[in-house]
């Protein structure tokens, strides 16, 4: 089997995305077949998680989020609208390495988020806060746990209330030598693009983050990258 790629819809672009695919194909196997085998290193039991978001009853979700609005509301009476949301996940993974050696993990996750729209007069402003992680659907039900994350969105949208108009249009912008398109990228691209779920070695790509083992039940948080354990 062969595979080929063409960003270009034309005659030519996909004439040579074919050729290369049959090419592919035609190719010899030089590998020889391999046994899939099971995992021969040590896991590490990062996220213990004995009952899985999914699993939790629909009226405990509900409930959490009631509380949350109530809180909210009660934080400052310029607060016109809360919108919380509460996402569970249970994902189960299953990688066979070409070496044949097969790893697996069953990933729980579990996200809490929280909009708030303040209004003073005529106008209305948006504050927004969020967090998660791979731990125990009860443990965000204490709300110290979700305090802050609803005082954050309601100082926001309150700040929101009283912020002035940045600067519009065209502006200068210098940049020294070297590698100053990088360094832009590094110093605005990531941080508009973080998860907000904990530190994780790309925070703008939750899926392929993998952090240090004492970052425990973070969102980007997994037992093995690719086919090998961490």
């Amino acid at each position: 089997m062969g595979y080929a790629h063409s960003d270009d819809i034309t005659a030519e672009s996909v004439a040579l995305a074919a050729s290369t695919a049959r090419s592919i194909s035609q190719s010899p196997n030089e590998h020889a077949p391999v046994s899939v085998q099971g995992n021969r290193g040590t896991t590490h039991n990062l996220y213990p998680v004995t009952t899985p978001p999914t699993d939790v009853p629909v009226e405990s979700k509900i409930g959490l989020l009631n509380e949350i609005d109530a809180y909210a509301r009660a934080k400052d009476p310029r607060v016109k609208q809360v919108m919380a949301s509460v996402v569970c996940q249970q994902r189960h993974v299953l990688i066979v390495g070409s070496d044949g050696e097969m790893v697996g993990d069953v990933l729980p996750l579990l996200r809490l988020n929280c909009q708030v729209i303040a209004a003073d007069g005529e106008r209305r402003e948006v504050g927004s806060e969020g967090m998660g992680g791979r731990y125990e659907f009860d443990q965000i039900l204490d709300p110290t746990h979700w305090n802050s994350l609803v005082d954050e969105a309601v100082r926001t949208a309150l700040l929101n209330l009283e912020a002035v108009a940045c600067p519009a249009g065209s502006m200068d912008v210098v940049l020294g030598p070297g590698w100053p398109g990088i360094l832009l990228h590094e110093a605005i691209g990531h941080g508009p693009g973080r998860d907000s779920t904990g530190p994780t070695c790309d925070q703008g790509n939750t899926d392929s983050a993998f952090s240090e083992h004492s970052l425990g039940s973070f969102q980007g948080q997994v037992r093995f990258v690719g086919a090998a354990v961490v």
